[in-house]
C-alpha cells in the first residue's frame, strides 16, 4: 500500500503469505491471502502499520483456495481446487457459514487432477475455468534382449 504523499510502499500482508484469487475486497478496506499452513485469512488494512490485523477465515477447509469476493465484501467464494466434482462455496468470513453455489465436472474426467484459473462472475452464476490433465500410456514389451 502506498499513499500519494511519496512515502515508500509498505506491505499489505507479512511475509511468507501469498495473495489469492479474492484479493482486495470491493470495499478496499480487507485483503485475502493464503498462510504459509495453507489456511485463508483475511487482513484489515490499517494505514498506520506495515501490515494490517489478520484473522483465520472460518469454515474454510485447509487447501480451499479463494476466487472472489462476493457483492457487499462479507463473503468469499471458495473450492477446493483437487478432486471431482469441483464445488464452489460462498462463505461468510466472519461467521464461517457456508453456502453451496455450483457444482461441476469436465465432460471428459479422464486423467483430470485438478480445477485451475477458475474464475467466478460476481454473482457467483457464470465460472470459467481449466483442468490440469495427467494421463500416461503403459507398453508391454515382450522378447527383449
Amino acid at each position: 500500500m502506498q499513499d500519494l504523499d511519496g512515502n515508500p510502499p509498505k506491505p499489505l500482508t507479512p511475509p511468507g503469505t501469498v495473495m489469492n484469487g479474492a484479493g482486495i475486497s470491493p470495499d478496499g478496506l480487507h485483503v485475502a491471502a493464503t498462510a504459509s499452513d495453507g489456511r485463508l485469512l483475511v487482513y484489515t488494512l490499517n494505514r498506520a502499520t506495515e501490515a494490517g490485523e489478520e484473522r483465520y477465515i472460518p469454515g474454510v477447509s485447509p487447501g480451499e483456495r479463494s476466487i472472489r469476493w462476493a457483492t457487499g465484501g462479507r463473503a468469499i467464494y471458495v473450492y477446493q481446487p483437487e478432486g471431482l466434482p469441483v464445488r464452489i462455496y460462498r462463505v461468510d468470513v466472519t461467521t464461517g457459514k457456508r453456502e453451496p453455489v455450483r457444482e461441476f465436472t469436465p465432460s471428459n474426467p479422464l486423467g483430470v487432477y485438478s480445477a485451475r484459473a477458475l474464475v467466478l462472475s460476481e454473482d457467483g452464476r457464470t465460472a470459467v475455468y481449466g483442468f490440469q490433465r495427467i494421463t500416461s500410456e503403459l507398453f508391454l514389451a515382450e522378447g527383449l534382449k
